[in-house]
Parts: structure tokens; C-alpha cells; sequence
């Protein structure tokens, strides 16, 4: 039997790595965590360099640029660079959604040469919960009983699938049947502008007001509908009251014309 220093857990965003260490720690799930601090859901995916200048420009308007990193593959580059020296079990956490759905496609194309072997654990989903991140310790490690291994064939179709998403560089993806579509990026915009209404409220009260109305398994964050909230501004579609600086610094309304 594998010990723990022979599995990595590949999980996507802080929140949802934390959580999962508790488990690891206190819930009797063998193994370390591996974060990619990401949402893969939202931008390009050929281009580490160009990610981190697509992410760049989606925080104007939101908030102050907060990283230092220069190319958003590093946790990427460090995990193939972790499975080369001492091949071990990775084992992909993820859920019916977007994002973490490309991280499961991502990993069969970027390290999966590199792993002894690849396990799969799928937390179920419904309209409340469909990331990993919103599941505790104690039902992430009752999923982990049930996690399951990605055949070679099933390796090659999800890298397949993940290369179809790189190369045709688009910028939102959608989940949808059990499968990532690239989508516009003007998609959700009706969400944004359904939420405003004559009278001004603050920006993030508009987000906030599109993230409860859009389908969980899309997985809208606050940040990518800020930017888009910037683009709607920019087309006249919504009015800003004040220059759009930070998402709570600002009001918005419907634009009258």
C-alpha cells in the first residue's frame, strides 16, 4: 500500500486546499496537497505570461493587482517538476463546474506522463454546491473512499479535450452535459445588466446580485463579472456614477438610453 508521501492531491483555489488539508490531517485522507491558486473557468490557457495580463486587466475596476507572480503555469511547472523526480499517485479533486473541470482536462495533458498513477475523485453537485471548496473535511474524505483511476484511454480524451480549449483561445468556458465549451465572453452580460435598475447601488452590489442569479456550475466569479461590468460601462450599456476604480468605491444603473 502507498504512503502518504507517495500521493499528491491536485486541488484548485486556496479555499478548497485548505479544506482538503484538513482532511488530509485530521480525517484520515493519506497524502499531500497540491494547489493551483486559479480559476480556470476565466481566461486564456496557452499562455501562462498572457494569463497573468489577462487576469492584470480583469482587476481594473475591482481592486488593486495583488501578485507578484509573472507566469500563472509556476504551481503547474513545480508539480511535473515534483512527479519527475519521484513519481507518485496524483489524485484530481473536482466537480461538476467550469473550472474545475478544465483542471481535471488540464492535468491529463500537462503532468500526466509524469505520475505513477492518476486517481479521480468527483464530488457530486447541485444547484448549491458544485465545487470542491464547498463540501467539509468530513464529506471531502467520505468522497475520497470513492476515488476512482483514469485509464489511459480516459487520459488521452480528457488531454484531447483540454488541447481543443487551448487552441482556440477564448477567454469564458461553460459546463454543460458533462462537457467545457468555450463560450463568448459576453455570455453572461445580460445577468449585469438584469441586476441594475434606475436608481444607483454600488458596483459590488450589482455583482453580488449576478453571482445569485447565474447557474453554480458556471462558476462566475466576482472578479469576472467585474471586468465584464467594465466592459458593459465602456459600451454605454450601464452608467458608473464615479470613475470605476474599485468594485465597492462606485456606484451603477442601468443606462437610461
Amino acid at each position: 500500500m502507498s504512503n502518504s508521501n507517495d500521493v499528491l492531491h491536485l486541488v484548485l483555489g486556496d479555499y478548497a486546499a485548505g479544506t482538503l488539508e484538513v482532511a488530509c490531517r485530521a480525517h484520515g485522507v493519506a497524502g499531500r496537497v497540491h494547489c493551483i491558486p486559479d480559476d480556470l473557468g476565466n481566461g486564456p490557457l496557452d499562455d501562462g505570461v498572457a494569463r497573468i495580463a489577462y487576469m492584470r486587466q480583469c482587476y481594473a475596476g475591482f481592486d488593486d493587482w495583488p501578485y507578484t507572480a509573472t507566469d500563472a503555469f509556476e504551481p503547474w511547472h513545480a508539480l511535473a517538476g515534483q512527479l519527475a523526480e519521484k513519481p507518485q499517485t496524483l489524485t484530481i479533486w473536482h466537480g461538476p463546474n467550469a473550472s474545475e473541470a478544465t483542471l481535471l482536462a488540464m492535468a491529463c495533458w500537462w503532468i500526466a506522463p509524469q505520475a505513477a498513477a492518476l486517481m479521480s475523485v468527483a464530488v457530486p453537485g447541485d444547484k448549491a454546491r458544485a465545487h470542491v471548496a464547498t463540501y467539509t473535511p468530513e464529506e471531502l474524505a467520505a468522497f475520497h473512499v470513492g476515488a476512482m483511476p483514469i485509464s489511459d484511454e480516459q487520459r488521452a480524451v480528457l488531454a484531447a479535450s483540454f488541447e481543443r480549449l487551448r487552441a482556440d483561445g477564448g477567454v469564458r468556458r461553460r459546463w454543460e452535459d458533462g462537457r467545457i465549451f468555450t463560450v463568448p465572453v459576453d455570455t453572461f452580460d445580460d445577468l449585469l445588466i438584469e441586476s441594475c435598475g434606475p436608481d444607483w447601488h454600488v458596483a459590488a452590489r450589482i455583482v453580488a446580485a449576478a453571482m445569485r442569479k447565474a447557474e453554480r456550475r458556471d462558476g462566475l466569479s466576482d472578479l469576472f463579472l467585474a471586468s465584464r461590468l467594465q466592459a458593459l460601462i465602456a459600451a454605454g450599456r450601464i452608467e458608473a456614477e464615479s470613475e470605476p476604480t474599485r468594485l465597492r468605491s462606485y456606484r451603477v444603473r442601468r443606462s437610461s438610453s
